[in-house]
Formats: structure tokens, sequence, C-alpha cells
């Protein structure tokens, strides 16, 4: 369940982050379980977030096949669990219309609506970097939209899955060089030192396996700057020191905190 999954004993890492995702849960739980607070939620509630992506499909008597309606019918089966055929229809409208963009054919709301579920859906189908587009897209729109009434969850969850899709996903068959690249992507996010710290770490690692010693200190420093408490860098540094001490002027090119 999400507890477990959110518990700050599985996210050693970023326990911080997930000592705050504890504290949400256990703040819904409470107002599922209590009528009052229930009702009083949902009176809070703006008229966009209820809509919980409810998207209506277009009207069966239009008979207009224009782009606006296309692309309704898309928003209208990712909504309703037809992602197979809405992404079908997403390409087809690809490479027939030059430039095509969904902003140009959706309202604030519905694109992003219609983005999001693009991106859960190639991310499903295991197409990664079609989906980080979509996620990436989002969260530039959003990082600076704080009236949206739909901000805080676009930005916090996409941001989630653009970290995992870099760092669970691609990194598997990714040589070093596009490991450095992707965990580079996840540092021009908004994230707390601790992860910064973390991927440092594994940006230094890669360093260290390409030969690149120095680059590697450099990083393995930038992380214990972040986090001096930082775990799991003792075989690295053992890697480095072992290094460096081999070098007449270890002194002077290797200075590891």
């Amino acid at each position: 369940n999400l507890a477990k999954k959110y518990h700050p004993d599985r996210n050693r890492e970023n326990q911080e982050w997930a000592e705050k995702k504890i504290k949400l849960i256990i703040k819904a739980y409470k107002t599922l379980i209590d009528s009052k607070l229930r009702e009083n939620y949902d009176s809070q509630l703006p008229d966009l977030n209820k809509r919980n992506f409810d998207h209506k499909k277009p009207d069966a008597e239009n008979k207009t096949n224009s782009v606006f309606q296309q692309v309704k019918i898309i928003l209208h089966n990712l909504a309703n669990d037809n992602g197979k055929k809405a992404v079908e229809d997403f390409e087809n409208l690809n490479k027939t219309i030059s430039n095509f963009a969904l902003n140009e054919f959706l309202s604030g709301r519905d694109y992003l609506d219609c983005a999001f579920l693009l991106a859960e859906e190639y991310e499903r189908l295991g197409k990664y970097k079609l989906a980080l587009q979509f996620y990436k897209n989002i969260y530039e729109t959003e990082k600076n939209n704080t009236n949206s009434s739909s901000h805080s969850f676009f930005i916090d969850e996409t941001k989630s899955r653009i970290k995992k899709i870099y760092c669970k996903k691609l990194i598997k068959s990714a040589t070093r060089e596009e490991a450095i690249e992707y965990y580079q992507n996840v540092l021009k996010l908004h994230i707390n030192n601790n992860e910064r710290a973390y991927i440092y770490k594994k940006i230094s690692a890669c360093y260290f396996d390409l030969g690149e010693y120095q680059c590697a200190v450099d990083n393995l420093n930038i992380a214990l700057n972040k986090k001096p408490t930082l775990k799991g860098i003792s075989r690295i540094q053992t890697k480095l020191n072992e290094y460096f001490s081999k070098r007449r002027s270890a002194s002077s090119d290797y200075n590891l905190t």
C-alpha cells in the first residue's frame, strides 16, 4: 500500500520527501474516515479538480472531422481506458499535420490532462523517451504557474515520474556517458539536497568507471557537501584513494573531503 511504498525506512536516500508523503497519506486517511472532514474537503474542491479526468465523449452526431474534434476524441479515449486507440490516433495526427502541438487544440487544463495521460500510456508501453517529452513539457508549463488549482499535483507527480524514468528505466541500458546525461537532467529539477547528493554520487561512480577520476572526485565532493552523512560511498572513496595514492602528485591533484 501507499504507506509501505513511501515509508521513510524504504526511502533512506530521500527520507525528508518520504516523511512528507506519509504525512499527506495520514491526512488523507483521516479525512476519508471522518464524514465531517470529508464533506468540508469536498465543498472546498475547485470545480476543475472535481473533474478528475472525466472528459465526455464528443457529440456522436457531430460529423466534422476537424483536428479539434480528433483531439477531443483522443482525450476521451485516454480518460476511458482506451489508451491504445488514443496513441494510434495521436501518432496519426503527428504524421499528417506539420508541427502538430496538442496545446494549440486544447485549453490549459484539458491540455495538461491529455499530455499527462499520453505520457502514462507511453510509459506503460515502455516508450520512455516519448513519455519523458510529455512529462517534461508539463513540468515546464506548471513550475511557474502557482495559480493553477492542479499545480501541486502536476509538479510533484511529473517530477517523480521524470526521476523514475531517468534513474530506474533508461539507466538500465545506458552507457556511462548516457547515464551521466540522464542524472544531470534530473539535477535540473527542483529537488532537495538529499536527492541531489544521491545523484552526484551516482555521477561520480559513472566518471570513475570511465577513468575520469578527477571528475569523479569533484562530483563526490559536491555530494558530500550536500549531505555530509551520505551513505554508500565507502567503495568509491576507497578506489579513488587507491588510485591517487599511486600518483606522485596526489597531494596537489586530489583533495577528497
